[in-house]
């Protein structure tokens, strides 16, 4: 149809005469060669057609499917309610031994590699069979033949538009199934509840440099780089040590004539001017703006065919699964911020307010804090928070990071090891990673790496020395939680910018969190809450509790009235503070510490 419609092309009337004879000979040669195809496949086409009508398929006639530039409809490694469309680019028949004949289909789809758009690879094995088969249970099949295709290109466009969105660095909130391809190709689902995730192919890249991920192709080539083989040079052997010296390197340029037939002529890669950096690289047709990076981001006009095969994942962190994962673009979401968990923090006006200025001043205006005599030294912030459990110094940096609307990188001693020898590399990344995204990092239970030195343990004091070298470089806002800050080694006090103590609490502090957690039930509004008189929270807030505690106890009295079906009153609440308190005597050798005991032996 298109070569029937075709024009000669030229710009002067000699060439278009010359060219409009090749062209009815182009069409004259068509015809021939219709004429055979129609003649040699006739059997071919009497099975093919009624089975395609009637939406059946045979593993013999299969390669009918796969037109280059088809539509195909598959799942996210297999996850049905993450579909995705790719276009065909070929489609080839192989044969194993363990296996059995099967299809590998390969196709393209729109992606981001952290700084342009265009095509990523992927793939799609379909295995033999035998017998007719319906085209809706392969692995893959032409979009068409999609229940309802038009309802899922609508779909499949809105998510294009968001994976567009999403382009650069966000930080976003994320609930679904998330991915991750291991070294075997085999891939792990995540089930994510609830978290915050960091949204930055750019740095996963980076990061996971063995992370199987789809580079961005060529789409209309220009320049396309080839490195000179063995065979190419006539198998020289060239004694030198770095890898490709002495091998001269070629590209090959493609051009049109005035006549518009193309050329490719190959010449020294020297020669080339402006070369692209990446010769894999080669963006959809964009305009380049500036942006708030050191390296630009290419935006692009899309078409709506472009949405619809965009990536179905997108590459990112998430902070509770503390993995480096595929986030399906459906799942990701805007963050809700806790505006009143910095309110919600009891401690004294005067420190919460210092902490306050602390913080934003050395993330707004870090430019205007003094430096070390050497540069790029001492330009973080380290804050201690030392006290008994449950007194609020998790929820400090979780309440500062919600005020902030900032990320929060929480880890904990355990997470980071104790091996010296892979200690640094992975406290360095975290570091790296938490001072590019501007997050604060929260290190909780540090104790082990805080502790004195001493001449009998070299284990510890190497964990020690690595820790005191990096916090002298890290230039962004650290807040280290310990229970045991008498242990400290004595190079750490000058490394401080503050330590802050968190006392047990008192009565008037214990009331407020009673009222406070009481309060966000009664605006749940699932549970009638009983209001509690003035002596009950005077009870309540002569209980040895922390906060912690306060939490535990308010939660599960309302499980308590759940069950039963009643309002929450202070009755379920003493319920749950006697089962309390037994336990506390238990831990602490009290009275049912022997009978305890007893039903050990």
């Amino acid at each position: 149809m298109a070569l029937r419609k075709a024009k000669p092309a030229g710009k002067s009337k000699k060439s278009r005469k010359k060219n409009k004879s090749l062209l009815k000979d182009k069409k004259q040669h068509l015809k021939i060669l219709i004429k055979y195809l129609d003649h040699d496949f006739e059997s071919t086409k009497e099975s093919l057609y009624p089975m395609l009508k009637n939406g059946l398929i045979t593993f013999e006639l299969l390669w009918a499917l796969w037109k280059p530039d088809t539509l195909v409809y598959a799942t996210t490694y297999g996850n049905a309610s993450e579909p995705r469309v790719f276009k065909v680019e070929s489609a080839n028949l192989h044969h194993s031994v363990m296996r059995g004949s099967y299809y590998h289909i390969e196709g393209k789809y729109m992606e981001f590699d952290g700084k342009r758009f265009g095509y990523g690879n992927t793939s799609v094995e379909i295995d033999g069979f035998q017998g007719a088969k319906k085209i809706k249970s392969l692995p893959c099949y032409p979009l068409e033949y999609h229940h309802n295709e038009q309802k899922l290109r609508l779909d499949l466009i809105e998510r294009g538009k968001k994976f567009a969105s999403l382009s650069g660095v966000h930080y976003k909130s994320y609930k679904g199934i998330a991915f991750m391809k291991r070294r075997n190709g085999s891939v792990m689902k995540f089930n994510i509840q609830s978290s915050r995730v960091m949204i930055d192919p750019t740095i996963f890249r980076k990061t996971n440099p063995n992370y199987s991920v789809s580079t961005v192709k060529p789409k209309d080539p220009d320049i396309i780089e080839e490195e000179t083989s063995e065979s190419d040079s006539g198998n020289c052997a060239c004694g030198s040590d770095s890898e490709g010296a002495g091998m001269v390197k070629f590209v090959k340029k493609v051009y049109k004539d005035e006549n518009g037939d193309v050329h490719m002529v190959s010449f020294p890669k020297s020669l080339v001017k402006d070369e692209p950096g990446n010769t894999e690289l080669d963006e959809l047709p964009s305009k380049n703006v500036e942006g708030d990076d050191d390296e630009d981001v290419d935006t692009v006009d899309f078409t709506d065919e472009d949405y619809l095969i965009a990536s179905p994942v997108v590459l990112g962190f998430s902070f509770s699964e503390k993995q480096w994962l595929e986030l399906a673009v459906s799942c990701v979401n805007e963050i809700k911020w806790n505006e009143k968990a910095w309110d919600s923090l009891v401690l004294e006006d005067g420190t919460k307010d210092l902490i306050k200025a602390l913080v934003k001043s050395r993330k707004y205006h870090a430019a205007n804090t003094i430096d070390d005599v050497i540069q790029g030294k001492g330009k973080g912030l380290v804050t201690v928070l030392h006290g008994p459990p449950g007194t609020g110094k998790t929820l400090t940096a979780e309440g500062i990071g919600e005020l902030l609307q900032c990320p929060l990188y929480m880890v904990s001693a355990g997470e980071l090891g104790t091996d010296s020898r892979f200690l640094e590399a992975e406290l360095q990344k975290i570091l790296d990673i938490c001072h590019a995204w501007g997050a604060i990092l929260l290190l909780d239970e540090a104790d082990v790496f805080l502790e004195k030195r001493n001449m009998h343990d070299i284990h510890r004091n190497a964990l020690v020395s690595i820790f005191l070298r990096q916090l002298e470089y890290f230039q962004g806002i650290l807040f280290l939680t310990t229970n045991r800050v008498e242990t400290f080694d004595e190079a750490f006090q000058s490394r401080i910018h503050i330590a802050l103590r968190y006392d047990n609490l008192k009565s008037p502090a214990k009331r407020a969190i009673f009222k406070m957690f009481l309060d966000r039930v009664h605006k749940l509004g699932k549970l009638k809450v009983e209001p509690l008189t003035e002596d009950d929270l005077d009870l309540l807030s002569k209980q040895a509790l922390n906060g912690r505690e306060i939490k535990n106890v308010v939660g599960s009295a309302q499980d308590l009235a759940v069950n039963k079906g009643e309002a929450l009153s202070m009755r379920h609440i003493r319920q749950v503070l006697e089962v309390h308190a037994k336990f506390g005597r238990d831990l602490k050798g009290g009275s049912g510490y022997e009978d305890a005991m007893r039903s050990y032996f």
